[in-house]
């Protein structure tokens, strides 16, 4: 495995984490869509780590339209977990940029106007951008750094908790967003290693760090629950990756490139039981107390 699809691996590791803690023990509506941000960073993580492992051009684009796929809406989440924060007046806004995330997921699986082909560097198949995706990464910079001005703007007014609060998010999001926009740069031909992911991971830590210690959520039941949350997804999540790597010859020479659908499939399906199997464990955890 080559360091991209390693940092590829890590931030679908430790986003999907997040996600969970911000989903299962998040009560506000800030949680719930901090959560959706780490979703789709994590698609974002795991389809370069396909793509990092890819063997041909076709394997590669399949990995780039998976990351894609909810990569788009990494700074809309952004946008909206700040417009929430910050109390913002522009729900206009905020559906049109939801519109325009839909309407680049079409484009995205049913077109070949954001992948058409890549060019090989770094060990990687790379993605080589394409007019519309050009416009895409534009308007995704865009938004997170108008995303970012406007907390910017509002720290000065933040008073109390709210204004270390502004301070971890500034903090640790532009962490994640520098060192994620770089792995871009070889997608317009330039020649810088792609491995930004690993800061992913250093945001994921510094957000989670905030959550706890500024309650944002409830620390006790989030440490209570701990043990089990990590339990059960460190199978979830670690399953079909492991079948991926056992039976990766096997499945070549059985499904030809198409040889990632079962892992996947394995793994969304995992995925989708996850809270359930959680709640199950946590019921019975308290009944035994």
């Amino acid at each position: 495995m080559n360091y991209f699809a390693l940092a590829g691996f890590l931030c679908g590791i430790f986003c999907l984490i997040l996600s969970l803690i911000a989903f299962i023990f998040g009560k506000a509506k800030i949680h719930k869509i901090l959560a959706f941000f780490n979703v789709s960073v994590s698609i974002w993580g795991f389809g370069c780590f396909l793509a990092g492992i890819a063997i041909t051009e076709q394997e590669a684009l399949f990995g780039w339209r998976f990351a894609q796929s909810l990569g788009t809406f990494v700074s809309i989440f952004f946008y909206h977990l700040i417009y929430i924060f910050c109390e913002l007046k522009q729900k206009k806004f905020l559906v049109f940029v939801y519109c325009l995330g839909i309407f680049y997921t079409f484009f995205c699986f049913f077109t070949d106007f954001l992948f058409a082909k890549t060019w090989f560097v770094y060990g990687i198949h790379y993605n080589y951008a394409t007019s519309f995706y050009k416009v895409l990464v534009f308007l995704w910079i865009s938004l997170v750094c108008y995303s970012f001005f406007k907390i910017v703007k509002y720290l000065p007014f933040a008073k109390g908790a709210k204004k270390r609060q502004s301070v971890y998010i500034i903090v640790g999001f532009l962490a994640g967003f520098i060192g994620g926009s770089s792995t871009l740069l070889p997608t317009f031909g330039l020649k810088f290693p792609p491995y930004g992911n690993f800061s992913i991971p250093i945001y994921s830590i510094i957000l989670t760090y905030a959550i706890l210690k500024h309650r944002l959520l409830d620390i006790k039941v989030a440490f209570t629950r701990g043990a089990i949350l990590l339990i059960v997804y460190g199978f979830i999540v670690g399953i079909p990756f492991i079948f991926a790597g056992i039976g990766r010859e096997w499945l070549q020479q059985l499904l030809g490139i198409k040889w990632f659908y079962p892992p996947l499939i394995l793994y969304s399906i995992l995925a989708l039981l996850a809270p359930y199997i959680y709640l199950i464990l946590q019921n019975r955890a308290e009944q035994k107390r």
